[in-house]
């Protein structure tokens, strides 16, 4: 087992909602969030963090705001598999269209092989 911390960065928007953090599990399924079961970490107030026991195996987290807009106001991040402890930062973007989403600061899906 290892630790997983996440530390949201203050901003202003969606600065009075809580963000929900989840991660793909097929054996508890609390939510399922774009077609992927997964079970909640948590959730985290603007300018502070968490921290969460997590696997050695590679996981995915998903950030959402709500249950209602789940599906198109999410991000996640998939951590590789190892057994050091990981800190990730992230923040919400101003984006009324989209919900005000909170957005992984070093997304590894997004990043070029």
């Amino acid at each position: 087992m290892r630790e997983l911390t996440i530390k949201r960065i203050k901003a202003k928007a969606a600065c009075l909602m809580k963000v929900k953090f989840y991660m793909a599990d097929d054996d508890k399924n609390d939510l399922t969030i774009a077609g992927i079961k997964c079970r909640f970490l948590g959730a985290i107030k603007n300018g502070k963090e968490a921290t969460f026991e997590i696997s050695n195996d590679e996981q995915v987290i998903f950030a959402i705001l709500d249950r209602f807009s789940k599906d198109r106001c999410n991000d996640r991040l998939k951590i590789a598999a190892g057994d050091k402890n990981i800190t990730i930062t992230g923040k919400n973007i101003l984006s009324p269209v989209d919900g005000n989403p909170f957005i992984f600061d070093k997304n590894l899906e997004k990043e070029p092989s």
